[in-house]
């Protein structure tokens, strides 16, 4: 039902009150997302459904408030520092994670819907950071189970990319 009212207000343009109020609820689901990765016990298995539901509530991060985008942010956050301890979920032939597709989704709607830009000088380097670092994590968790030589795991959006391998040991990722 809840993402039966986001598509309507988003895809059929309808205004007033029924907007308002599908703002009001990603809004108020993304804070039940952020209890939840707070609280839930942690698993690869349980990241990526907190990072799958973060994709949906995050698709067009532009019609979320600045306060929902804020949270958002902290929530990729949490769930990239954990995929870097925890590992991704990868499934079949191709190798993909649904963890790390989720989370970079996220993380590129967020940076299209301008969520870094804050009223507050202060707020807006704080949100940057948070967005760096969520970053810098997830490529720590593309190649956590990588072996030096292996092909580099890439991740592409039209505003962003990201490429991340083992070289020599350490980690590279570039984006």
């Amino acid at each position: 039902k809840a993402a039966e009212a986001l598509d309507e207000c988003e895809t059929v343009g309808t205004g007033g009150g029924e907007c308002v109020a599908a703002t009001a609820l990603r809004g108020d689901l993304m804070d039940a997302l952020e209890a939840v990765v707070q609280d839930e016990s942690k698993s690869p298995e349980t990241i990526e459904r907190q990072a799958t539901t973060l994709a949906t509530l995050t698709r067009d991060a532009s019609k979320l408030t600045k306060t929902s985008q804020g949270t958002s942010l902290q929530v990729a956050r949490t769930i990239a520092k954990e995929s870097a301890v925890y590992g991704l979920k990868v499934a079949g032939a191709t190798a993909r994670s649904e963890t790390a597709e989720g989370l970079f989704s996220s993380l590129s709607e967020l940076l299209r819907g301008d969520a870094l830009a804050a009223s507050s000088r202060t707020e807006s380097d704080r949100r940057s950071d948070v967005f760096s670092s969520s970053i810098d994590d997830l490529g720590r968790a593309l190649v956590k189970s990588a072996v030096r030589g292996q092909a580099p795991t890439l991740l592409k959006r039209d505003n962003m990319g990201l490429s991340a391998s083992r070289v020599a040991g350490a980690v590279a990722a570039v984006v």
